[in-house]
């Protein structure tokens, strides 16, 4: 490959799957998988983005999402300096061992004038939650930090919604808003000044919240008739680790 070309995403997609106990049948609980793209065989589960969920009931689905990295070009892939990672953690309900299950991974690399184009109708957005929101996470009284979204695909569009919600505990909330949801308007319409790029803002912790984990949701509205819901993890500390791997 020409070397000095820029870095614009690698596609993932894969099956994955969750099982707790005896199937998981009607288990609730999730597993959260993490993605990072850099140039050493570091990852540890800080710093990436978050890419899917899945629910432990054993039955498996579909991932495709583009994982964005600054900073690399073809040169450190000639040079075999290119590592993609993936980090698993689970919400603290239903206490036990869990098995979490990612195959026939593809990975498609975007340089220089190739960028991802996502299949019509598809909806693809970059959620990143700082690390210090999970790992190992907040002390009740404190603050999460703020969530990011950036919508990916499709583009341009003129309005639609991200819409945040905290599942749990009501003493955890948006302190835009003091309450568990907030939509915020985005688009070139929407937002003219960031049409495709939202954040939380921060989310406050009320003394006395029990520590656990809780899910923070992302749903986008509002594009072409599609429906699209991303999780992630806001844990009180204490909390339960996770499964690393890297190749």
């Amino acid at each position: 490959m020409s070397p000095a070309l820029a870095f614009n995403g690698c596609r993932v997609q894969a099956n994955i799957d969750f099982t707790v106990g005896a199937g998981g049948g009607g288990i609730t609980r999730l597993a959260n998988l993490f993605c990072r793209v850099s140039k050493a065989f570091d990852f540890t589960g800080v710093g990436g983005s978050s890419g899917d969920s899945v629910t432990g009931t054993g039955t498996g689905k579909g991932t495709n999402f583009v994982q964005t990295a600054a900073g690399i070009t073809s040169s450190d892939l000639n040079a075999g300096n290119v590592f993609v990672g993936f980090y698993v953690t689970s919400s603290g309900a239903d206490a036990g061992n869990g098995t979490f299950r990612i195959s026939n991974i593809n990975l498609t690399t975007y340089w220089g004038t190739s960028v991802p184009s996502p299949p019509g109708g598809s909806i693809f957005v970059t959620l990143v939650n700082p690390a210090a929101n999970y790992t190992p996470g907040k002390y009740n009284g404190s603050n999460f930090d703020s969530v990011q979204a950036t919508l990916t695909g499709p583009l341009p569009q003129s309005f639609f919604n991200f819409v945040w919600t905290i599942v749990g505990n009501a003493g955890i909330k948006f302190a835009a808003n003091n309450t568990q949801s907030l939509t915020q308007a985005q688009g070139t319409s929407g937002n003219p000044g960031n049409p495709y790029f939202n954040q939380t803002g921060v989310i406050t912790i009320a003394q006395g919240t029990p520590p656990g984990t809780y899910s923070l949701l992302l749903d986008v509205q509002g594009i072409s008739g599609q429906t699209f819901q991303q999780s992630s993890n806001l844990i009180v500390v204490p909390s339960s680790g996770g499964i690393l791997s890297e190749f």
